[in-house]
């Protein structure tokens, strides 16, 4: 029942292949009912009005998940976003939280968020506070929750949060990146691969009830993962309904407008006070040089600032960390190739994976990006990304993403020796982790 709001839909599903319903009509029309009634009451602005806004509503609900308090039906439901917790993850998960009734997790440290200075900037003190970080799930809070809660998961569409101790009843998938097809058994699951940002998608359902507060941070997602809607990546970074959302989102902030186009989107002001920022492509620039600002950081916080977990088809257990600097800058403030080698193994032992894989950012001088990883020996992903695009699978190579990067025809260019203790290799510059990930998990 507290997932009723959240499963309110917005376009037809005819639209939206990678839709799934497997509730019943019968049920889907309860949830509706029950949907409206908790609008009229709670959050709806024609209902009754919050007496605290959604950010205090989410820290109260925080607080009394950490606390003694046996909730609603003694019943918990934890919003999570993927491992990388970047912004879109934790706007997602506060707003999915604010939806049904539950707790916005962050797949982090409270103290990593001081690395993120982006979620700093967009989130600010109060949206900071509202979050769950996963130090704060300690084994008596999971031990204490675990057996009532499910889990509702934003921008990514595989559990893989068994550490937190939560379970994994899986009630509700909304995410934006390639189907991998689980969790099809949930009440409300929509993966759509043509939006640029999870928050649309929230900022879409949500439309009839968002609160300011929330609106602001969802802005923020939106405007750095569509890239300012700049015309040059319409169609790969954002697409119609990522258009509709930020144009809901202003309306919620500010006065409406009747041009809801891509190029008023755009030209819109953003109201005075909420950013240093007028117009959203400002607010994109703005949030991406924060995003890229690692001045004073070591590369043990680099690892940290961006990293994912995940389980290949063998079980491996794979870390994949999004360095946000040229290899060689990462090594040296590692101390050097052995120093980065020792660090990445000890990574991968905290982090509990068998391999842990770190791709930095294309080199300026070589025009080429560096990858290194440290743990277990994986020959076959070596032998895999140098023999691509021949070793890839149909799934991959006709993937959207692996078409736009040409690995599809090109490959990867990888090349892998040894490296002070570590396995080394550059890559094409147009690849990313969300290729070089999935390749990995493949081989």
């Amino acid at each position: 029942q507290r997932l009723a709001q959240l499963g309110q839909q917005g376009p037809s599903t005819a639209h939206h292949p990678t839709r799934h319903r497997r509730a019943g009509p019968r049920c889907m029309r309860l949830l509706s009912v029950i949907a409206r009634t908790m609008a009229a009451t709670q959050w709806h602005p024609a209902g009754i009005r919050p007496q605290r806004s959604a950010l205090e509503s989410l820290k109260a609900r925080k607080e009394a998940f950490l606390g003694d308090a046996a909730g609603p039906l003694a019943c918990w439901t934890c919003c999570l976003g993927s491992s990388a917790g970047d912004l879109d993850s934790l706007a997602s998960a506060l707003a999915a939280a604010h939806a049904c009734n539950g707790t916005a997790v962050a797949r982090f440290r409270r103290e990593d968020l001081a690395l993120r200075k982006d979620c700093q900037l967009a989130l600010g003190e109060k949206g900071a506070a509202a979050l769950l970080y996963e130090d704060e799930i300690t084994d008596e809070v999971a031990k204490k929750r675990e057996p009532k809660t499910t889990l509702v998961l934003v921008d990514h569409n595989r559990f893989d949060a068994q550490s937190l101790q939560l379970g994994d009843r899986i009630i509700c998938v909304m995410d934006h990146h390639r189907d991998e097809g689980q969790h099809k058994d949930a009440i409300d699951r929509e993966v759509d691969e043509t939006c640029g940002s999870c928050s649309s998608l929230l900022a879409e359902r949500m439309a009839a009830y968002m609160e300011p507060d929330l609106a602001r941070i969802l802005l923020a997602a939106v405007a750095i993962d569509c890239r300012g809607f700049d015309p040059k990546v319409r169609g790969t970074k954002f697409s119609g309904r990522d258009v509709k959302a930020a144009h809901s989102l202003l309306d919620v902030l500010g006065p409406k407008v009747s041009d809801r186009s891509e190029d008023s989107l755009r030209a819109r002001p953003i109201p005075e006070g909420l950013f240093d920022a007028s117009t959203i492509p400002a607010l994109a620039k703005l949030l991406g040089a924060a995003r890229h600002d690692v001045t004073g950081l070591t590369a043990a916080q680099l690892i940290a600032l961006d990293y994912k977990s995940a389980v290949a088809g063998d079980g491996t257990k794979v870390g994949a960390a999004s360095i946000l600097t040229p290899f060689d800058d990462f090594e040296s403030r590692a101390g050097g190739s052995e120093a980065l080698a020792a660090l990445l193994k000890e990574e991968a032992s905290s982090r509990n994976v068998d391999v842990l894989f770190a791709m930095c950012q294309t080199d300026p001088s070589t025009k080429k990006r560096g990858l290194a990883y440290a743990g277990k020996a994986v020959e076959s992903v070596e032998r895999g990304f140098e023999a691509a695009p021949e070793s890839l699978p149909d799934a991959l190579r006709t993937a959207a993403l692996f078409v736009e990067q040409k690995i599809s025809s090109e490959g990867f260019g990888a090349a892998f020796s040894d490296r002070g203790g570590m396995r080394y290799s550059e890559l094409r510059p147009q690849t990313s982790r969300k290729t070089v990930l999935p390749a990995i998990l493949h081989f």
